[in-house]
């Protein structure tokens, strides 16, 4: 996670989304049109959703319903009232995740559980490849 001029992005999906040499990825270049003016366009209305959990699908679908009739500088305006957005000055800054954590109202001891658990996934995730 990082903040970047327009507000705060998950820096590797904007990069496999948005890099027009990545859309020869055929997963990417299924769902998306080449970037344009610095936006990225799906190629359907209702995109393929099997390998999302259900509870995937809900969050996508209640944060539509509630952020998808804003305009480009309305979403600009939420994002940069975010507390964990930092103003990069035309470049990013990485965001801690902890930072969002206690905004949220987690405590230190919350967090580093939490902090273990992804680590303990990742490890999981790496020696199953």
């Amino acid at each position: 996670m990082v903040s970047m001029p327009y507000g705060p992005v998950l820096s590797r999906i904007l990069n496999e989304a948005g890099a027009p040499e990545l859309l020869q990825n055929q997963h990417w270049s299924e769902l998306l049109n080449q970037r344009e003016n610095n936006s990225v366009s799906l190629k359907q209305e209702n995109p393929p959703t099997n390998e999302l959990s259900q509870f995937e699908r809900d969050i996508l679908k209640a944060e539509f319903e509630h952020y998808g009739h804003y305009g480009f500088k309305d979403l600009m305006a939420i994002a940069h009232a975010l507390p964990e957005f930092k103003d990069p000055n035309g470049s990013s800054l990485p965001i801690d995740p902890a930072s969002i954590l206690r905004e949220e109202g987690w405590t230190d001891e919350e967090i580093q559980d939490a902090a273990m658990s992804a680590r303990e996934e990742v490890f999981f995730n790496e020696i199953g490849r």
